[in-house]
């Protein structure tokens, strides 16, 4: 039997926690699941966390809670960052592969409660983002991934996010933590990605599994989320290598 603790967190009822648990924050909540899945938290200066598994080397995880726009309701969101191994690739290689990587973007919504299904649209910040990329196309070989194998749609329904975007890196790796912790989503991010198609430093995928704030068991519907975006990101790298050109 597995040694892992497993903590009821926030949205049990009081009779069914210790006291200590009933006044755990989420962030608290969350250090214990995730370092019992074996990874290495830290808390930053915006508020949210950062999660590392201690043996993948090219996987982080930035792990916030937000406030829903014109809304009291709050959302948690778990982002898996999946750096690609691009050592031997060109600057003009890069280019060709990013590009193509963002027709794929996509983002996958879970529908049912019992019978879950899903339904896979091309993602939404891809029409503020075509006055950038003249004549930029739409290809469903990443749907086809999420919900066509068995082992990744198994993982997604497991982690059961009310929403999951995946989508490429689009600016440089040392911006993530302030623009995925503040919500940046400003206008000088487009002046960042424009200088990034230039010149790209190297291909990540990003996976934004969205989940709702106070659900029965909190910190385990994080872990379970975390671990989603860890094991699927893995099962992008080889998509990345087909859209390499020759």
């Amino acid at each position: 039997m597995s040694s892992k603790r497993r903590y009821s967190g926030a949205g049990l009822s009081v009779k069914s926690q210790p006291p200590q648990m009933i006044l755990m924050s989420w962030v608290e909540l969350t250090k214990r699941y995730l370092e019992d899945e074996g990874a290495e938290v830290q808390e930053t200066a915006w508020g949210g966390l950062v999660a590392k598994p201690k043996d993948r080397p090219n996987f982080k995880s930035f792990i916030v809670a937000r406030r829903l726009q014109y809304s009291f309701d709050r959302r948690v969101e778990v982002i898996g960052v999946r750096d690609i191994i691009t050592d031997n690739l060109s600057v003009e290689q890069m280019q060709v592969a990013l590009r193509r990587m963002l027709e794929r973007a996509s983002e996958l919504e879970l529908r049912g409660l019992i019978r879950r299904s899903a339904k896979v649209r091309e993602w939404s910040e891809l029409k503020n983002l075509e006055d950038m990329f003249e004549g930029l196309g739409r290809s469903g070989d990443l749907s086809e991934l999420l919900v066509g194998n068995e082992g990744v749609f198994s993982e997604i329904l497991k982690a059961s996010p009310e929403t999951l975007e995946v989508f490429p890196r689009l600016f440089p790796a040392r911006y993530l933590e302030s623009h995925f912790l503040t919500g940046g989503r400003d206008v000088a991010l487009k002046g960042l990605i424009g200088q990034y198609l230039e010149h790209p430093d190297g291909l990540s995928w990003i996976l934004r599994a969205h989940v709702i704030y106070g659900v029965p068991r909190l910190g385990e519907s994080i872990r379970r989320n975390y671990v989603m975006v860890r094991e699927v990101s893995e099962r992008l790298e080889g998509l990345v290598i087909s859209l390499l050109p020759r």
